[in-house]
């Protein structure tokens, strides 16, 4: 369904969203996942063969327990995976663990096709739970068949009957399997995909105060994938098996007590023991399993926060901290995951011991009874195998059963948000729509403080009256309450008294949705989403025709940058706009504002990213969108609302006086008059001026900074978004020119004229590109080198050899187990009682030894293999990290290596190795030994059987050849599409909003789903094919036993082979077939995993072109901080046909002032970037103090350099923490306060309820623009560097708080290198040297004074700002 802003079409609540098309059930498994059939194929070939059913049962149902919570949990929520606002990770909650959602709940939101397919697959379940016992029956029939004392004919006769039966059976037995798991699996896909997309609507629904408050945007995107892996676990294959299990149980122990009640009593002594194992194996292994997802949820959140902001964790040098940090989480996961394999061994051995011992208990009963002639043999086994196998079905169960809860615990908290109902909602279409919207908004006695902070009032009886039609300027300090304004007229929250009114009537009266349709907002920090341009400007109108768009580009000043790109309007803009500059993202927000024709306009610092040239332009722009509108501007730059008509001075959530600029300029004493005079100052006054508020104490500490000694560079999240986006690497920069160059088609024309040195280096730099791209295809095809792989475990090869020794037994120990089932059967049938006892005691003794085996070798196989797997899996995931921290900044800049993708891989990639390493080797060596021992104890018996049944094997086998080939099918594809996915709603939940301000929740909805088409049809193919799959292979399992047991009762007859051979040959074939059916299901894993060893093998052997952790390099004992930039060329990697810098060069003499100046896009950030040495240049040189700076170490460099940027990066961390970001060593509380005072951020901390210890949120969103700012400016003053670098540092700040922070900053400027990048030439006025930029060369150069006497490019820019102060 379309959706347009300003016109509601109608909406779906969150229980009835079901789209009438395929986009219904899209979303496969997020974490690149399908439906896992692997586990329950293997598991059926290892439950038909009876003897070994039990044992075999018991180490699947420890491996289930173990891996149920940690590997669905793992991806998202250690890679995206940000915990709660509150800093805990949802899932170890005392809520989630005690509540949980019914089963009838949980599957509430099925259709009538999904409820279809759940009764087929119950029925199909049911019969293939009933005939595993049955098997038994038929079993101890060919036991007595095969007995001596028949003829020859009736033996036949016999054996001919079963084994007819048995083909029955095998096909009623395929064809119930493939109705369990094809029912089952489809239907669990397709409710998973509708509940995602289900709640991505209802989370897109909640009133933003819910994002404040109960969501951090890494949990929402957890439960997305991995909640919602959980769930889809807990009502498809688990429950198949459940059902299958439960069936077993019942149809086991009724066969058995059919058969032989005594028997089947003595056999139930081995249920309470392996069950009370098992559950107290289920409870260890659980907290085990949570305390790893504990501390992997955190090394996720260090992982998140470090690449997702690069650029700040560079400049700060905070590499090794981010190291060491995500060290220290994994250390702790790794401790929990050694204990879980420690638990995992012991259990699962004392499982296997009490379950032999339980065999040898019944053997030795079972040999009295034959011997007293109250039962036969063929009886004894038909009870042994059908009360183990029913025993088996509760062991079995346990696994499932806690998959279940998990799932419905997951349920819990998700079914929360999709049956919630905002107080403010989006979806809620009751509500009046005005016919004629005039746009006087009034907010009467409004009493407001936000949902985070209810006892920090912003306002009390608040009240302001904006006439329709007018423009109306609310202007103050920071954080005086002017954005909130804004967002209760968006109604992003309401208050908690009073009213918000338009026309006259109660906002919370109307429907929510038309509200939004008739106001568009434009941000201080603009938001884009990570499409195209063309989809990024069509949020403000869905069907807008390319016309509509170019006229609101070309009002918005965006149509020239955009023009000049190589994609135009379809240039992918990257993840949060990083592939445009600030300037360039505003005027696309702009121009998507403009789109929208609303009539309310709401512009919050809205040209702040603009030069004075361009902000000109969209100022007109947005002056002519006025004229007909409602408009309510936020600026710090009094200039801007000089023509406002009505000016509202707000201080400390109270409108002091209101009027218009001449009356309230024309008083004094007026605040807004002070507000002026603060500007004034600001605009006139050197370094010299002096400002009477500020303390002596201040100027003290300014001495102090100077001559303090800080190790590590403050942090500032433009570095990430300012040095990348700011940039004009992004292509347009070095083509912008002034609105001069705009008018002259020739100017436009020279704009594109490259050199010979450009057409060189352009042709190096796609060639380098064509190599990158090559040696990608050449990593996608490489084999996997195995030796590698084990040198990578090298330190832990003594845990391997051990390993390997208890491997090796307990694989022994299975076709052992056939052997002594055989002789027993053999010696119940012996006519001589006491001969029955006798080795009926013997057999019993040796299955007891033989559970001693396994209660000795298998904590060691497995405890070992723990070990080193672990090891190895903390090894790759820090050595992972390390090099990705190790890469240039251009590798972060490919969408390929977005943030979201490469925490992806950290997580999943490891442990896909890890997998490899230790549990496949672990399953090889048992399969290697199984084999080899199965097959001599089979040829040893008969070799004319043994051939004949090894000819079965390839049908034994030919569901794993299926399944193997099915999962080597190439899935880059589906994970694109499924990265796509994930990114739209990583998208639509951090930048909530922007997404309710522009009613684009349906939008996003139905995005995510076409995004996640690909992969959710293939998990549906790959469900069908895998319920075949397991039906035929239990088609082949029963079918070949008929085969078998037919083959051998003929060579009985014709006297080729003892018929004791016969049951020898077919249980040690079929024992080893089932070892190699284990190891076999391995290998599926491995296709899955060839990707992701590749993956991390190619990031290992990546040689970062600038590797800020290499420790080469000098380190200069006395900076002086004298630059010089010689005839420097740069191109932006991702941008390689677009020059930005094109031969620049100047010098910047020690310790004094150089500020660049110019039009959005034309190279001054990329200055910055290339001296925090984010990129090389390429031709030119670049020497700090005379020496090359690529001859410096990075490290010291970049500790010596502080960077204070536009858009300020902060981390979900305290104020305290933000500041101390990157700084080295204990720091007193005194200097953190100090710098916080020259920033003029002490007071609003102080006054906070926590103070320094009030959490900022994620992208500090719980703090407002300007006090963002000045604790990114504190967290810069407090490294004191040698080296200043300014982008616009105070453009977020009011007047006032700039005055303070530009004297502060002047302070700390002193004796200093600075640079200084500006929009606003009053910042720039007492700089040393003031160089004007212009499509990436200097086109002027000289003292403030110097330029405006030339009447060039800067005079210009000065004469312009002049006439709007004027």
């Amino acid at each position: 369904m379309t959706m347009k802003e300003h016109k509601p079409n109608g909406s779906e609540g969150a229980d009835s969203f079901e789209m009438n098309n395929a986009e219904s059930f899209l979303s496969g498994r997020q974490g690149g996942g399908s439906i896992s059939n692997s586990s329950r194929i293997s598991g059926s070939v290892m439950d038909d063969p009876p003897g070994a059913a039990m044992s075999l049962e018991a180490e699947e149902m420890s491996r289930e327990i173990s891996t149920a919570n940690f590997s669905t949990n793992s991806v998202v929520s250690r890679q995206l995976g940000k915990e709660g606002s509150d800093g805990h990770s949802e899932s170890t909650t005392p809520e989630r663990k005690k509540k949980r959602v019914s089963f009838c709940r949980l599957i509430s939101h099925r259709d009538f096709l999904d409820t279809l397919l759940m009764l087929i697959g119950t029925v199909g379940a049911i019969a293939i739970g009933c005939s595993q016992p049955f098997l038994t029956i038929l079993f101890g029939q060919l036991v007595d068949a095969l007995n001596f004392n028949d003829n020859a004919s009736a033996v036949s006769n016999k054996v001919n009957s079963l084994c007819l039966k048995l083909l029955y059976m095998a096909l009623g037995a395929g064809v119930a399997s493939i109705l369990a798991m094809t029912g089952w699996a489809i239907s669990a896909e397709r409710q998973a995909a509708r509940l995602r997309c289900m709640y991505l609507q209802a989370l897109l629904r909640q009133d933003v105060g819910y994002f404040d408050q109960e969501v951090g945007v890494g949990e929402a995107l957890n439960k997305i994938s991995g909640d919602i892996m959980l769930i889809q676990d807990a009502m498809g294959d688990k429950v198949a098996s459940v059902i299958e299990l439960s069936t077993r149980f019942c149809f086991g122990f009724g066969v058995g007590f059919w058969t032989n009640w005594k028997m089947t009593a003595v056999t139930i002594a081995a249920i309470p023991p392996v069950a009370i194992i098992g559950i107290l194996m289920g409870v260890s292994v659980s907290k085990a399993t949570n305390h790893a997802n504990d501390s992997y949820s955190e090394a996720g959140v260090t992982v998140e926060q470090a690449l997702g902001s690069i650029r700040t964790v560079a400049s700060n040098a905070g590499e090794k901290k981010a190291l060491e940090k995500y060290d220290s989480s994994l250390v702790i996961a790794e401790t929990a995951s050694i204990k879980l394999g420690f638990t995992y061994g012991i259990g699962l051995g004392a499982v296997l011991f009490v379950t032999h011992a339980t065999y040898g208990l019944a053997m030795w009963y079972g040999s009295r009874l034959v011997a007293d002639g109250q039962a036969t043999a063929g009886e004894i086994i038909r009870v042994i195998f059908a009360v183990v196998m029913g025993g088996s079905g509760v062991g079995m169960v346990v696994p499932y059963l806690s998959g279940i809860l998990a799932g419905l615990g997951a349920g819990y908290s998700m079914f929360q948000v999709i049956e919630r109902k905002p107080p403010i909602d989006s979806e809620d279409l009751q509500g009046e729509i005005l016919p004629i919207v005039k746009g006087e908004i009034q907010l009467k006695d409004v009493h407001f403080a936000y949902p985070t902070r209810p006892e920090y009032p912003v306002f009390t009886r608040f009240s302001l009256l904006i006439k329709a039609g007018s423009t109306t300027a609310l202007v103050g300090e920071s954080g005086s309450g002017k954005s909130t304004v804004i967002q209760l007229i968006e109604r992003f929250y309401d208050p908690q008294k009073g009213q918000v009114l338009l026309d006259g009537v109660d906002i919370r009266e109307l429907q929510l949705r038309w509200l939004r349709s008739q106001i568009a907002l434009v941000s201080q920090e603009p938001v884009l989403f990570a499409t195209s341009i063309r989809e990024n400007i069509k949020y403000g109108k869905e069907d807008a025709t390319h016309e509509e768009i170019e006229k609101a580009c070309v009002l918005a000043n965006a149509a020239l940058f955009i023009d000049r790109m190589p994609q135009g309007y379809d240039t992918m803009v990257g993840d949060r706009g990083i592939q445009l500059s600030g300037g360039q993202k505003q005027r696309v927000a702009i121009a998507r504002a403009i789109l929208k024709t609303p009539r309310i306009l709401l512009l919050d610092e809205a040209t702040s990213a603009l030069d004075a040239e361009s902000e000109h332009m969209v100022q007109e722009a947005l002056d002519r969108m006025a004229v007909s509108q409602t408009t309510v501007v936020i600026a710090h730059r009094l200039s801007t609302v000089k023509n406002a008509s009505l000016i509202a001075v707000v201080q400390q959530g109270t409108v002091v006086e209101m009027g218009v600029h001449k009356e309230l300029s024309g008083n004094p004493d007026s605040a807004y008059s002070q507000l002026i005079r603060f500007q004034e100052t600001s605009e006139k006054a050197g370094p010299e001026g002096s400002f009477e508020t500020i303390s002596e104490k201040k100027l003290a500490v300014s001495g102090r900074f100077e001559g303090g000694s800080f190790r590590k560079p403050g942090r500032d999240r433009s570095s990430r978004r300012l040095s990348m986006r700011s940039h004009s690497r992004r292509g347009s920069s070095s083509r912008f020119s002034f609105v001069s160059d705009i008018l002259s088609m020739s100017e436009r024309s020279s704009s594109k004229h490259f050199d010979p040195g450009h057409v060189h280096d352009l042709l190096e730099n796609e060639s380098e590109l064509g190599k990158e791209d090559k040696q990608e295809d050449i990593v996608r095809r490489q084999k996997i080198s195995v030796t590698r792989l084990a040198a990578m475990n090298k330190p832990e090869l003594l845990f391997f050899f051990f390993g390997g020794v208890g491997a090796a037994v307990v694989g022994a120990s299975l076709p052992a187990f056939g052997y002594l089932l055989d002789r027993t059967i053999i010696a119940l049938q012996h006519s001589k009682p006491g001969t029955v006892r006798h080795e009926g005691s013997l057999y019993a003794s040796l299955f007891v030894v033989l559970g001693a085996v396994h209660l000795l070798f298998t904590p060691l196989e497995k405890i070992n293999f723990s070990y080193a797997g672990e090891r190895l899996l903390r090894r790759l995931r820090l050595q992972s990290f390390e090099k990705i921290l190790r890469q240039e900044v251009s590798f972060f800049d490919e969408d390929r290596n977005s943030s979201a993708i490469l925490s992806s891989r950290l997580a999943a990639d490891a442990a896909a190795v890890r997998g490899v390493v230790g549990d496949a080797f672990c399953s090889a060596v048992e399969a290697l030994t199984t084999v080899i021992v199965g097959f001599g104890f089979a040829f040893f018996g008969s070799w004319q059987l043994a051939l004949i049944v090894l000819g079965m094997s390839p049908f034994l086998g030919m569901q794993g050849i299926m399944n193997i080939s099915y999962e080597q099918q190439p899935n880059q594809g589906d994970q694109d599409n499924l990265n796509e996915a994930a990114q739209v709603a990583s998208d639509a939940v951090s930048n909530i909003r922007t997404v309710a301000s522009f009613s684009a929740q349906e939008k996003m909805v139905q995005l995510y789903a076409r995004k996640s088409m690909a992969a959710y049809i293939k998990n549906i193919k790959r469900g069908a094919l895998g319920g075949l799959t397991y039906g035929f292979a239990n088609f082949c399992l029963f079918s070949g036993y008929a085969v078998s047991f037919y083959a051998g009762s003929k060579l009985v007859l014709q006297g080729k082979v003892d018929v004791d051979k016969v049951f020898l040959v077919i249980l040690s074939i079929a024992l080893s077939a089932l070892g190699l059916a284990n190891a076999l299901r391995k290998v599926p894993e491995l296709a899955r995993c060839k990707p992701a060893i590749r993956s991390i093998f190619a990031l290992l052997d990546r040689k970062s072109k600038i590797d800020p952790l290499e420790g080469k390099g000098v380190s200069l004992k006395h900076l002086r901080g004298r630059i010089d930039f010689k005839d420097v060329k740069f191109r932006y990697p991702t941008r390689p046909t677009v020059p930005v810098l094109q031969g620049l060069s100047f010098t910047l003499k020690s310790g004094t002032t150089l500020a660049l100046v110019g039009g959005s896009g034309t190279g001054k950030s990329t200055v910055i970037s290339l001296i925090e040495r984010f990129y090389d240049p390429l031709s030119g040189s670049i020497h700090i103090d005379g020496v090359e700076i690529q001859a410096l170490n990075i490290t010291w460099l970049r500790q010596n350099i502080g960077l204070v940027s536009q858009e300020p990066v902060l981390f979900d961390d305290t104020i305290r923490g933000n500041i101390l970001h990157g700084k080295g060593g204990k720091t007193p509380e005194d200097e953190v306060h100090d710098a916080a005072r020259f920033a003029n951020a002490h007071a609003f901390i102080s006054a906070l309820p926590d103070g320094y210890n009030t959490r900022v949120g994620e992208r500090g969103i719980q703090l407002s623009g300007g006090q963002k700012q000045r604790v990114a400016i504190a967290r810069a003053i407090l490294k004191n560097p040698r080296i200043l670098l300014l982008d616009e540092a105070t453009s977020a700040l009011d007047a006032e708080s700039e005055h303070i922070v530009q004297e502060a900053l002047d302070r700390i400027m002193v004796q200093r290198s600075t640079i200084i990048v500006a929009h606003r030439l009053s910042t720039v006025r007492n700089a040393d040297q003031i160089l004007v930029l212009k499509s990436g060369r200097i086109a002027e150069k000289g003292t403030y004074s110097e330029l405006l006497s030339t009447g060039g490019l800067f005079a210009t820019l000065a004469r312009q700002t002049f006439r709007k102060d004027t």
